[in-house]
This record gives C-alpha cells, sequence and structure tokens, in this order.
C-alpha cells in the first residue's frame, strides 16, 4: 500500500480560505435607537405631565406652586386646538396630519443616516415626540392641553414676555428646532473654516516656475 506523503498534499489544504462575514458598524443600530428613546422620555413625560394637570386642576383653573414667582409662572390650564403656543387655532386637524407625516419623515431619514449624527438623532427624537405628544391629545381629547404659563412683563416690558400657555411637547419642538439650528451653524463654520484654510495653504500648487527646459533632459 502506497503512504501518503505529506509533503505531497495540495498547498490549498494547509491554509484554506477563510470566508470573511462583511462586518456592520457596530454603533449604527444604538444611534438609530437614540431617536427613539428621545421620542419615547418626550412622550411619556409630556402625556404624564398633561394627565396630571387635567385629574387635578378644573379647565381654566391655577395654580402657583412657587408662591415667590407667583407674578412671573403659574400654572394654568387651557387649551387650543391649533399648532404650538396656540398659533393657528383653526387647523387642528391640519396639524395632526402633519405631526404624522413628519413623524414619518424623521422616522425614514433615521434610518438612511450612517452610524453616529447623535446631535442631528437628538434633535429629530425632541421633535419628533413633540409632534406626537400633540398628537395624542388631539386623538384623545379633540385638543392639545397647555398648562406653562410665563408672564415676563413685570420684569421685561415687551410684548413677547407674555408669551402663550404651552406644555412639555411644544418645549421638545423649540429644543429640536435649535440643537438642528447649531448644528447647521456649526457645520457652516466648519465649511468656512475649510474653505480659509485652503486658500491660506502655502502648499497649494501655482503654476510660477514650472516650465522645464527640455534641452537640460537631453
Amino acid at each position: 500500500m502506497n503512504e501518503l506523503n505529506p509533503h505531497d498534499a495540495p498547498a490549498h489544504d494547509a491554509a484554506a480560505p477563510t470566508t470573511l462575514a462583511p462586518e456592520r458598524a457596530p454603533t449604527a443600530g444604538r444611534a438609530r435607537g437614540l431617536l427613539y428613546a428621545v421620542l419615547l422620555v418626550i412622550l411619556a413625560a409630556d402625556q404624564f405631565t398633561k394627565y396630571l394637570i387635567e385629574a387635578n386642576l378644573e379647565l381654566f383653573d391655577s395654580w402657583v406652586p412657587f408662591p415667590a414667582v407667583g407674578d412671573y409662572f403659574r400654572i394654568y390650564h387651557t387649551y387650543n386646538t391649533g399648532a404650538s403656543f396656540g398659533l393657528f387655532p383653526n387647523g387642528g386637524l391640519f396639524f395632526a396630519v402633519m405631526a404624522v407625516v413628519v413623524s414619518l419623515a424623521i422616522f425614514y431619514y433615521n434610518h438612511t443616516l450612517a452610524g453616529g449624527q447623535r446631535l442631528l438623532r437628538l434633535a429629530l427624537g425632541l421633535q419628533a415626540g413633540g409632534a406626537l405628544g400633540n398628537f395624542v391629545d388631539r386623538v384623545r381629547l379633540g385638543h392639545v392641553t397647555d398648562f406653562l404659563d410665563f408672564n415676563l412683563q413685570p420684569l421685561i416690558n415687551v410684548p413677547l414676555a407674555d408669551w402663550p400657555v404651552f406644555n412639555v411637547a411644544d418645549m421638545a419642538i423649540v429644543g429640536g428646532v435649535i440643537v438642528l439650528a447649531g448644528i447647521m451653524l456649526r457645520e457652516e463654520a466648519r465649511l468656512r473654516a475649510a474653505h480659509e484654510s485652503q486658500a491660506h495653504d502655502p502648499l497649494t500648487p501655482t503654476t510660477t516656475g514650472s516650465h522645464v527646459d527640455k534641452r537640460s533632459t537631453s
């Protein structure tokens, strides 16, 4: 019987190639989940605070939790049928539909973003949570419950000092807009700095002195 010489074995048996599964960004799923986590926190806080107001304070009644600043802040149970801060009071149905459309668009955009982008996802989560918080009110009540009433006119005598009554969802929407504006300003500053750096880069190639005398190569 012939003996098998180990040197006669095919070379590829000694080091068989291994197939590696394509790597996936380990943070992609967690990054997408950040938006939904922020959304759920805002939605829960908004609905819980509204429940407390509706259960303990009659409509159009008020409560001053901090008497020392009672002239500037109170809890006032009211409602609106329009947008945040009582704007466009006759557009309830329109804003309910828009809340759903905007939220779906945000969910889709969240899944198209690459891993990371945490600040952007935070801003979008705040906006989606706020929009859905007020949407839930419209579905269950036909209007949005508001209760945070700030009046700074005794300190600052300007029209906007007596701000319309609002809620946690409104704060989340405005907060998301502020974060988004900050991201845009930061990106604009980064692009401007990169452009100025490129314009003043001493290593930028120029055409001066680039002519070569062909006779020197002979």
